[in-house]
Formats: structure tokens, C-alpha cells, sequence
């Protein structure tokens, strides 16, 4: 981010203080319980949604050399990631083609110089092609290896990331930049994420449906009630910055050291250390920017009323060299987490409970603007397949 924009940013924070008020906007908005409950609308979303838009999958230093490997879910599709011998991160559909068992278990590792399918051996290399049929010759004379390959999947690496494209095969895949805003690729790219190293992950399964996960973390209001483990709360009461990128947002939240800055001059005001800088990229990822450090939160649906989070971290040097204060910090964001997803749980159990609406302020302007562009996009999804049709 440059020093133009985090001085603004920090000249609103200091006004916003000072009025004790907040970024928002609108009118208050009734949202049916419904929305949450429904199996066709969540059939709708996960298409238009989670299957039109590339998704984080990873940082690129997991997958640092030939035969490091991953494995993951991408809108409900299991698939294979890995670095084959040229350099390139390939993704493959995790499924062999003879019987479509289940290629790779483990969750990652190294030196993957082939995947043996554990239930007839047959054997794929790491660019996906079919290497070997056991007993081709009397078994299955008419199949060519060349057209049994694992299906691909379009990855690719780009602020650091490894991105995967759920819509499109790798000879049409869309570059990130055909989905971000230039000023958004432009400020992540400040940062320097590619020189950072993983720092470890978690994955929690929740009961609750994915727009619940995603309506926790895109507000501020809740910070002081359902988090009251921070006992010294570092955080300015209530006060948030929203910031609109296309269909993307920037959510800045301030701590309280931030109004040192008034006695300090201009030119010295830096952002980073004084808040938490958060962007949310549609329909369900979260980038957490610390001082050191920094942490991706997915909320991916897995039901109408069950959605899975999944976070990791990756840090400077730096951090990585303090690695109590590092840990310490990873600590926090955890717990935190687990509230909020047991206030997610909350909810959800409670939408059959004769409420017929649940209710967004003014001051929770982000879930306005998620819930303007998810139904957008679910419209323009039905639109396309009345047109199918027609």
C-alpha cells in the first residue's frame, strides 16, 4: 500500500475517532431466514458464486520445489496439486480415470515422482498423464493412454498465491487480473507476499450455512461483546473503514496505538503496525494483514447448512524470528475464530425458530455489499441458464 493511500486512510480513522462514529451507510436491511435455510438458493450460490471465481488454495512456498504436493476441495471437486519437473504447478482433478477412486490421501508433502491409484495401480506422472495400465495388453487393448490422463484443472501463482480456476480448463484459464481490480492487485502487490513463508494451517468444520462465515468477519460491531478473552483490547471500539474494489472490499480495522500518530509528523505515519487490514475477495476469502504476518480464512460451503473454514498463515523473516510473539499472535486470531464460528453455529440453530428476518444496521455496510453482489451474480447465473434453455 502506498504512503499516499495509508495516510488518508489514517486521516479518516483520526476523524472518525474524534466524532466517535464509523464508516457507513444506506438503511437498515431485513434479510429472510430463509436465504439460509433454502437448498435451491444454496444450489445457486455455490454455482454462480463459488464455481464462476479463482480461488486461493495456497501459498506458493508450499509448493516450493518438483514434487512438493498438496491436496484440497475446489467447490466440491477433490484435486491434486503439484509442482512437476519443469517448475509448473499443475492441478489435476484428484480421481483416477479408470474407476474414479480417490488418487492422493495425504493432505501434502514431497518428492511425488508419481501417483500410484491404491485401488488397480494405475499410474499417472506429475503433468497428469497416464504412465501405466496394469495389463493393458489382455485388459483394455482399445484404451490410449494419451486420451486417459487426469482431468486438469487451471493454477497458477500469482501475489504470492496459488490459484485455482474452477470454471475453465488451463488452455482458457482467466488470469488474475481478469478478476481483481487494478487498484487492489496494485496495493497487494506492495506487500510482498511472494517473499513470505507458510506458517501453518487449520481446517474446522462448522454447522452453519457459508454466508453466515462470511457476514462474521465483515463487520466490527461484534468485537468487544463475543471476544472478551482480550482483556487489553487493542482494537478502537466500533470504528471500521470500508473500502469498495469491484465486487471485493477493504476493510481496515484501527487499534488504539493508532492515536499516537497525532503527536507523531506526517511523513513518518505508517498503516500496518496500527491496525489490521482486512480484504475480503468474493464470494468467501479473507486476507488478515498483521505487522509480520499474515493469514488467509476461506468459508466454503459443504451444505445448505454446513461450511468448512479453512485458514493458514504465512510470515516475513522477520516474523519467523520471533517466533513467541508470532505464535502468540496466530493464538489470538484462532480463538477468536472459534468464537465467531460458534456464534455462527448460534445462529443457524436458531433460524427455525419462528424469526422470520434477521437484521443489518447501517454501520455493517460490508454485508450490504456482499449481499448486493451475490444476488447479482446468482441473477445473472439463472439468466444464463433460462437462456440454455430457451
Amino acid at each position: 500500500m502506498d504512503l499516499a493511500t495509508q495516510h488518508q486512510l489514517i486521516e479518516r480513522i483520526l476523524t472518525h475517532l474524534d466524532r466517535r462514529t464509523t464508516d457507513a451507510g444506506g438503511e437498515e436491511r431485513y434479510v429472510p431466514v430463509s436465504d439460509y435455510l433454502d437448498p435451491q438458493l444454496y444450489a445457486a450460490e455455490v454455482e454462480a458464486a463459488h464455481r464462476s471465481r479463482p480461488l486461493i488454495v495456497g501459498h506458493a512456498s508450499q509448493l516450493a520445489e518438483p514434487g512438493d504436493f498438496r491436496t484440497d476441495e475446489v467447490a466440491g471437486t477433490p484435486v491434486l496439486l503439484v509442482r512437476d519437473a519443469a517448475g509448473q504447478i499443475r492441478c489435476h482433478v484428484n480421481v483416477c480415470r479408470h474407476r474414479g477412486f480417490k488418487l492422493v490421501d495425504q493432505p501434502a508433502g514431497s518428492g511425488l515422482a508419481e501417483m500410484i491409484c491404491g485401488y488397480h495401480a494405475w499410474t499417472y506422472d506429475p503433468s497428469g498423464e497416464l504412465r501405466h495400465i496394469p495389463d493393458q495388453k489382455r485388459c483394455f487393448p482399445g484404451v490410449d493412454k494419451a486420451d486417459r490422463g487426469l482431468l486438469p484443472m487451471s493454477a497458477w501463482v500469482d501475489q504470492g498465491f496459488i490459484w485455482v480456476d474452477p470454471a475453465t480448463a488451463p488452455t482458457a484459464r482467466r488470469a488474475t487480473a481478469d478478476e481483481l481490480d487494478p487498484r487492489l492487485l496494485a496495493e497487494l502487490a506492495g506487500y510482498g507476499f511472494a517473499e513470505d513463508s507458510y506458517y501453518g494451517g487449520k481446517v474446522i468444520d462448522g454447522a452453519f450455512n457459508w454466508k453466515l462465515g462470511v457476514e462474521a468477519f465483515l463487520e466490527v460491531y461484534h468485537f468487544q461483546i463475543l471476544h472478551p478473552a482480550m482483556k487489553n483490547y487493542v482494537f478502537a471500539p466500533e470504528v471500521a473503514l470500508i473500502d469498495h474494489f469491484g465486487d471485493d472490499i477493504r476493510l481496515v480495522a484501527p487499534k488504539k496505538e493508532i492515536l499516537k500518530l497525532r503527536d507523531v509528523p506526517r511523513e513518518q505515519w505508517r498503516l500496518r503496525p496500527r491496525v489490521t487490514v482486512v480484504y475480503y475477495l468474493f464470494p468467501a476469502t479473507f486476507l488478515f494483514v498483521e505487522k509480520r504476518h499474515a493469514s488467509v480464512l476461506q468459508i466454503r460451503p459443504t451444505g445448505v447448512e454446513t461450511s468448512r473454514a479453512v485458514t493458514f498463515h504465512f510470515a516475513r523473516t522477520d516474523g519467523l524470528q520471533r517466533l513467541a510473539g508470532l505464535n502468540r499472535n496466530i493464538g489470538g486470531f484462532l480463538q477468536a475464530l472459534d468464537e465467531d464460528l460458534a456464534a455462527c453455529e448460534s445462529i443457524q440453530a436458531g433460524l427455525r425458530s419462528g424469526q422470520e428476518q434477521l437484521l443489518f444496521g447501517r454501520n455493517e455496510n460490508a454485508l450490504h455489499a456482499f449481499r448486493d453482489t451475490l444476488a447479482r451474480r446468482v441473477a445473472a447465473g439463472r439468466t444464463e441458464v433460462g437462456a440454455g434453455i430457451g
